[in-house]
């Protein structure tokens, strides 16, 4: 049964208040002294530097120096600086192995098990101490309760993306991951070097070590993993995923069963991960780690969303797991020890960079990342130089801290503020002019679409915009009156205007950046000007339109009038024909003044009916082919019905004047929005080389040029012409 993301975050939680209660539990069950002892260098003795009350009523005093230690079982153990350590690097010092300095932890786990203790104190004294009292929470460290923290972080932040998302691969992952962060700082937060005085058997030890070496594992393989998967699922992410499981079941148990001794059974064995056992696979993994990170970006360098994502993860795991090889892993493998000593700097560290890939996995706000990377990569550059030159002036020119810091001081005013503010005007700069520019552009294309009657409002409003800003995805959306902002600035919704349906943007600028309020305004400001424009346009079109009537009108009524009277009182039947076919043209020249779109088959007629009369007072042979689909619904715009068929009257009137042909052929067809009107005679032809054009086929050129179609000459035998003229609903008249 699925349960509900509410369902899945309340076990979640849940679950890390049972961890958190587990831990203190541990943490509280060994034997609590009531004091603290620390080496002191004067008299080379371990001095008690913190005490309870409690123990102070039973004789032990503040400042006591303390020789040895005696329980109820007549164990006794001279107490020495090895006792109390304060790091792993100290531990060192004092023991030659782990298991030694284990071995010595379980013996004093012992002794204080069995109270009371017989403290024999500087001057030979003996102070009988009963402890019979629990750890008081109070008395744990700051340093244990920051690692505390980041124990409980990581499993929980890690729960609340696969809550959300639990199918996903990457979510799993990340949780797996978040669990083993969990097992490395549940180890760190118990150890002996966090608690004063802590002292757990030696198989507790042993269950912490299995934890820290698991939990290192985990974290490494399966954080890297989510790079197999996020922000872009690879061919080969499943199968390199089998792989690595099985490597992560396979390699703990080869590393603990090769320091298993079978000749030795009865003797209590805790086999462990050695340092190289441990860090080997770290290294592995960072190298894997940079590897996928190229490949990630390769494969998200043309889609903005995931470029984002992909830059946001390569911030985080060079950070991250740089930090830790630098500072930690190859300082303490060169016997140097690690620049960044004590896990409370080094998880919490760890613990930002697991925020960062959660953050990238919940896919919170990531946009406009090239600013952001960018500022950070520059923190961490900057970071780094000046660590690096206080190193240099403390180590090898030998400074004293003091100057060091002076030095750095004056360099980061009289140096790395005036260039960062230097960069930053020519950043701004650049960034307004690109602005500009781009609004230059928008203006300029919306007022040229403007004065080109062919181009829809609507789709003009669409390329101003797209110019604008440039967005990923552009989609129509009803219902908008006011532009805003939405998706926390992935988004922009453009009002609608007299013109266009509102408009959703997508991602500013290929996704590099977030729209903003100025966006708004700005959006605002392009409506208006838009509206205004092509509301002057539509008047004037308007005007255009009334006018063009009046004089269709002027012409139908007086012209019509004395060629119809030109008709009737004709003498002779010639001057009657010339009458009718100038009527006729005048006929034509009204109906295209109307502008109102033409059926093809309503051309094909007239065209015939040009061609017939034409033939016939000519005496010529008319050849007629009409191949265009019968009743067809294809329009053309009354501008192009009148120049096809003054280009078809100045090709009969040049066979008439120049070819001597006796027959004419004309066909029309119809592919693809394309008219191809094909004419021929088989006349005298003429030489394209030769002839000196006139006003004939100056107009013929003129006019197919209007129609943007294609002329073929072919005058060898006779003359032939192929007209290819673009159909298509931008073509036609839309008033």
């Amino acid at each position: 049964m699925t349960q509900s993301p509410r369902a899945l975050i309340n076990s979640a939680v849940l679950a890390v208040a049972i961890l958190a209660f587990f831990i203190i539990s541990v943490v509280l069950y060994p034997p609590y002294t009531g004091f603290m002892l620390d080496y002191d260098e004067a008299s080379e003795s371990m001095r008690v530097v913190k005490i309870d009350s409690w123990v102070e009523q039973q004789g032990l005093q503040m400042g006591d120096v303390i020789q040895s230690v005696t329980n109820a079982n007549g164990m006794r153990v001279v107490i020495e600086r090895k006792h109390i350590l304060k790091s792993s690097e100290n531990a060192r010092l004092y023991y030659k192995d782990r298991n030694e300095r284990l071995n010595e932890v379980d013996l004093m786990h012992e002794l204080f098990s069995n109270s009371p203790l017989a403290i024999t104190i500087n001057n030979g004294e003996v102070v009988y101490l009963t402890l019979d009292q629990q750890r008081p929470i109070s008395s744990l460290s700051i340093s244990f309760w920051v690692v505390f923290l980041c124990a409980l972080t990581a499993p929980l932040v890690s729960s609340l993306a696969w809550a959300w998302q639990p199918k996903k691969a990457e979510t799993s992952l990340l949780l797996l991951s978040g669990i083993g962060f969990f097992l490395i700082c549940l180890s760190s937060s118990m150890s002996v070097y966090k608690i004063d005085m802590f002292y757990q058997p030696l198989f507790a030890h042993w269950l912490n070590r299995v934890a820290l070496d698991i939990g290192q594992l985990s974290f490494v393989l399966f954080g890297t993993s989510v790079l197999l998967f996020y922000p872009n699922k690879f061919k080969f992410s499943s199968r390199a995923l089998k792989y690595l499981l099985i490597g992560f079941c396979v390699y703990p148990i080869f590393a603990y069963f090769k320091s298993w001794s079978f000749s030795d059974l009865d003797s209590g064995q805790y086999p462990r991960f050695t340092d190289a056992e441990a860090y080997s696979p770290m290294l592995l993994m960072f190298v894997l780690t940079i590897t996928l990170c190229w490949k990630q970006y390769l494969a998200s360098k043309a889609h903005p969303v995931q470029r984002a994502q992909t830059l946001w993860m390569i911030l985080a795991w060079t950070l991250g797991p740089s930090i830790f090889v630098l500072f930690y892993l190859l300082p303490r493998w060169l016997g140097d020890g690690p620049i960044l000593q004590g896990s409370e700097f080094l998880l919490p560290t760890i613990l930002t960079v697991y925020l960062m890939v959660f953050l990238g996995i919940a896919r919170l706000n990531l946009f406009q990342l090239e600013h952001y990377i960018g500022q950070a990569y520059q923190w961490v550059l900057v970071s780094v130089f000046f660590l690096g030159l206080d190193i240099t002036l403390i180590s090898f020119v030998n400074l004293s801290p003091q100057a060091s810091s002076g030095i750095i001081l004056i360099a980061a005013i009289w140096g790395y503020i005036p260039i960062r503010y230097w960069v930053h005007q020519r950043l701004s700069i650049g960034q307004q002019s690109r602005s500009q520019a781009l609004t230059s552009e928008a203006v300029v294309l919306m007022v040229k679409n403007s004065l080109d009657s062919k181009t829809l409002a609507n789709e003009s409003w669409r390329q101003v915009v797209a110019t604008m800003f440039r967005p990923v995805e552009l989609t129509p959306i009803n219902g908008v009156k006011e532009s805003n902002v939405a998706m926390r600035g992935q988004q922009l919704i453009v009002a609608g205007n007299n013109y266009s349906a509102a408009l959703r943007l997508n991602f500013a600028e290929a996704g590099s950046r977030l729209f903003s309020k100025k966006d708004i305004e700005l959006a605002n400001t392009l409506n208006l000007l838009f509206e205004r424009l092509y509301d002057v346009r539509d008047s004037f079109l308007e005007g255009q339109t009334q006018e063009r009537n009046r004089i269709r009108r002027d012409l139908h009524d007086q012209i019509g009038h004395k060629l119809l009277s030109l008709v009737y009182a004709a003498g002779d039947e010639k001057s009657r024909i010339l009458a009718q076919e100038t009527m006729a043209q005048l006929s034509e020249l009204i109906q295209a003044m109307k502008q109102e779109p033409i059926r093809l088959d309503d051309l094909a007629t007239r065209m015939q009916a040009v061609c017939v009369d034409v033939c016939t007072n000519a005496k010529l042979k008319l050849d007629w082919h009409n191949e265009l689909p019968v009743e067809s619904s294809e329009l053309i715009s009354s501008d192009q019905f009148l120049n096809i068929l003054n280009i078809l009257r100045e090709l009969l009137s040049n066979t008439i004047k120049h070819a001597q042909a006796s027959c004419v052929r004309v066909s029309l067809e119809h592919i693809e929005n394309v008219m191809i009107v094909g004419y021929s005679d088989d006349g005298s032809g003429f030489d394209q080389q030769t002839v000196k054009p006139g006003n004939g086929l100056f107009n013929l050129q003129s006019r197919a040029a209007e129609l943007k179609a294609k002329m073929e000459w072919h005058t060898s035998e006779g003359t032939s012409l192929k007209l290819t003229i673009p159909l298509g609903p931008g073509d036609q008249n839309h008033g």
